[in-house]
């Protein structure tokens, strides 16, 4: 289909927007059409003529397809839309892996919808802002207005979040950003450290203290880190030490004795 395929789509789903904001809510047979018409464009976005057509605006309307999926992020996050929310985040990613829709996605206001998602599904909020924020105007828009560190604060609330998949996916995040010194410099400032030790000692799921582990064996890379590792997480290293989860957290807490 070309843009043709693409107007026809988004006018029907702007239809029905419409009258889910006259009402209030949203009627089953509703869901049932913006769920088709959510899936059509991901399906869609595969096709390289139409990663340029989701941003043309339609003849009625200023609206893109963009604009479209961007206007769903914005519905409440219900258990009943859970299943549309998935698939629109899924699609917009697919949409922005091209730089210029990266940026209509962010002039639309993408990344604020996406800072305001249900707790369960920050990870791939989250990894969505990390494909928006690769396009640099894309990042610098987005830095004006929530900061140069809205990942590195989303990560920080996952490790706190006492939900598993996040506190796996946020200390990775940490793992990764401890990389850098600029980010080691950041999770000791916002007080990484501390949730990342108590993340490594109070975890019972492997993937997670394999994560803390990495996190924290990369912060002791740096000087200061090392300082404040030895002053109030040397009892936690030990008591990890005697009762890993799996021989790699032993191997990992070996490793950050080490560096102290």
């Amino acid at each position: 289909l070309d843009f043709g395929g693409i107007a026809a789509i988004v006018e029907v789903g702007d239809n029905i927007l419409a009258d889910v904001n006259r009402c209030g809510s949203v009627q089953k047979e509703s869901l049932t059409v913006l769920q088709f018409t959510v899936l059509a464009l991901w399906l869609m976005s595969y096709t390289e003529g139409n990663i340029s057509n989701a941003r043309a605006t339609l003849e009625s309307s200023s609206e893109t397809a963009i604009h479209y999926l961007v206007n769903i992020l914005r519905f409440p996050q219900t258990e009943e839309l859970s299943s549309l929310h998935d698939m629109n985040v899924k699609c917009l990613w697919s949409f922005c892996m091209d730089s210029l829709n990266c940026r209509v996605a962010v002039e639309c206001g993408a990344v604020d919808a996406l800072r305001h998602v249900q707790v369960e599904k920050m990870v791939a909020a989250s990894g969505l802002i990390q494909v928006l924020l690769r396009d640099p105007e894309a990042f610098e828009s987005v830095t004006q207005k929530a900061g140069e560190n809205i990942l590195e604060d989303m990560m920080l609330f996952m490790v706190s979040s006492k939900i598993a998949e996040l506190e796996s996916y946020g200390s990775l995040s940490c793992a990764r950003t401890a990389m850098k010194e600029r980010g080691r410099r950041f999770i000791y400032e916002s007080n990484g450290v501390e949730l990342l030790l108590e993340l490594l000692r109070t975890t019972t799921h492997t993937k997670t203290q394999v994560h803390a582990g990495q996190a924290l064996l990369n912060l002791s890379l740096s000087d200061f880190v090392q300082e404040k590792l030895g002053r109030i997480g040397l009892y936690t290293l030990i008591e990890v030490s005697w009762s890993p989860t799996c021989e790699e957290v032993k191997q990992i807490v070996s490793g950050i004795m080490h560096n102290i």
